[in-house]
This record gives structure tokens, sequence and C-alpha cells, in this order.
């Protein structure tokens, strides 16, 4: 199985927030202009051995909607809401299942139930997987 962990871009927060665009990068943290959440990294720790995953930070990098993926998961915050739907929605009409979580799935679950095949709701779950 492949899965792609997805952390979506900042683009309503930055909109919201030009002033933060200047400030530098942290050294050691990708290209992060604030640090970074830590739900993809700690979720990529918990991958099991037979499964093949990768990750993007959408910060740093686009993402591949073409990508031969099983999987997609993303876990954001709300400022990320709209652009993590999108990513979402995106993949499911190529027929990938989604699987959100983070801190705005787990606080409007039925926002992100509307775009995703699964979610996760809160840390005791993700601790179940």
């Amino acid at each position: 199985m492949k899965v792609r962990l997805i952390y979506p871009r900042f683009e309503r927060f930055l909109e919201a927030y030009p002033e933060l665009a200047g400030v530098p990068s942290i050294a050691g943290l990708w290209e992060f202009k604030m640090p970074p959440a830590l739900g993809v990294p700690m979720l990529a720790t918990m991958m099991p051995d037979d499964i093949e995953w990768a990750a993007t930070d959408g910060n740093v990098s686009e993402i591949d909607y073409d990508e031969d993926v099983d999987l997609v998961a993303l876990s954001f915050f709300t400022p990320q809401a709209a652009n993590a739907f999108e990513v979402a929605d995106r993949f499911r009409a190529r027929g990938v299942k989604v699987v959100m979580g983070g801190m705005h799935t787990t606080l409007n679950p039925e926002d992100s139930a509307a775009h995703a095949d699964a979610i996760v709701s809160g840390d005791r779950h993700l601790l179940d997987l």
C-alpha cells in the first residue's frame, strides 16, 4: 500500500498575516515560516514497516495530484481547512481514499467528513492505529 501524508498549505493564514511572509525560515525545520505542526511527522513514525509512505508539506513543495497512491492522509488546523478540502476532493475525484485528522477535524468533524472517506477525531483514535 502506498500512502501520502500531507500537511496543507497555510494560504489563508499568510493572506491574513502578510507580515509573516518575511519571517526567516527556522534552520533545521524544512522551510517553515513558523514552527511546524507535528501531526504528520508523528503519524509517519507510526507507519507499519509494510507501508510505503512519503510526506508532503504544502508550504514547502507542490502536491503531486497524479501520484500513484492508495491513500492520502491530511492533518490540518482551521486556517488550512479550505485548502485541505480542495486537496482531498482532487484525490477523491481520482478514486483515492482520503483520511483527515488534526485540530480542525477534531473540532468540526462534520466539515471534514464531507471531504473524506474516514476521519480521525482526537488523539485517542490515533493511538489505536
